[in-house]
């Protein structure tokens, strides 16, 4: 579950930095009072016009593959059949079944 939530976040970090490689500007309707606040912003007819950095597209990609390749780098836990009472505990013991107290000949 961790390892396809990190895949999901790094994959979903990694096209949406390629995808705003693509923006040059985006318009947002936040209004004149918005513009101080805002950084790589300019205000034009009443419209909050903002220009995202070089760099941010880059960033958000590279944060999104590094998260990607860190999900697929971690231990793989398959599904076994996991059958408590058969196997063998770390101390030895085979579980609660009657080969714990007993002897085998």
């Amino acid at each position: 579950m961790l390892r396809a939530s990190l895949f999901a976040v790094g994959l979903w970090g990694l096209l949406g930095g390629i995808a705003l490689s693509a923006v040059d500007r985006c318009a947002l309707r936040l209004g004149a009072e918005w513009e101080e606040k805002v950084p790589c912003s300019a205000v034009e007819d009443g419209t909050l016009w903002f220009t995202p950095p070089l760099w941010g597209s880059f960033a958000v990609a590279s944060l999104g593959l590094v998260t990607a390749l860190y999900a697929a780098a971690l231990p793989w836990q398959g599904r076994e059949e996991h059958d408590r009472f058969s196997r063998r505990a770390s101390h030895g013991s085979r579980g609660w079944g009657r080969a714990r107290w007993e002897t085998h000949h």
